[in-house]
């Protein structure tokens, strides 16, 4: 049986679900999701938890949830780029 995947899950490499991606932020993402990879796919916000220098890096980027298991932090510990978030 597959783990539960929830807001607060932490996977192997220190990176925590934080829970879906903020639509508002995203609403010109979803035209290009919808044009170049068909159905939309669940995005979720991610804050890395990695004790860096005595606190947690704390960076926060946007994946599709179906990479969570996988993904590294961008910031400390090069891992790919979050998407990119629409207005910054």
């Amino acid at each position: 049986m597959a783990a539960v995947m929830s807001a607060g899950t932490l996977n192997r490499n220190r990176q925590r679900l934080m829970g879906p991606a903020e639509p508002r932020a995203l609403r010109m993402q979803y035209i290009c999701f919808l044009e170049k990879d068909g159905p939309i796919r669940e995005v979720w916000l991610l804050e890395c938890a990695r004790p860096v220098e005595g606190r947690e890096c704390g960076h926060r980027y946007i994946i599709y949830r179906s990479q969570f298991r996988q993904r590294k932090c961008p910031n400390c510990q090069a891992g790919r780029p979050g998407i990119k978030i629409y207005g910054s």
